[in-house]
């Protein structure tokens, strides 16, 4: 199934509004199922120029508070984010390790691996 664009988004509904071509037509042109166009143009019905209602969002500002639990937790017992996400999560709180290890690159006490930055984002 093709992801669809803004350019296409308009063109599906446009085409639905119109009824110049069948549901399957349309579908097909765009490499999609009916289903999804169906989907799509119910989303955007009535909307002359579609936007896309999710464009993406910001990521979360990390809070202080994680920032310093991760800090005194690594001076206490230094381990990966994945270990300490454990230890954390014994003490009641939950923080992802993911997080954790941002944190840790932000605060220096995490080095970037070459062979895992494929993964990484």
């Amino acid at each position: 199934m093709a992801k669809l664009n803004q350019r296409k988004i308009r063109w599906i509904v446009r085409q639905w509004n119109l009824s110049n071509l069948s549901h399957y037509q349309i579908a097909k042109q765009q490499k999609i199922t009916v289903q999804h166009a169906q989907r799509v143009a119910t989303k955007y019905k009535g909307i002359q120029q579609p936007k896309l209602l999710n464009p993406g969002r910001q990521p979360d500002k990390i809070p202080k508070q994680q920032i310093e639990l991760v800090k005194r937790l690594f001076a206490k017992q230094p381990c990966g984010a994945i270990n300490m996400e454990k230890i954390i999560s014994i003490n009641g709180k939950h923080i992802p390790h993911n997080r954790i290890h941002k944190i840790m690159k932000q605060e220096g006490l995490a080095i970037t691996q070459p062979t895992k930055i494929k993964s990484e984002h």
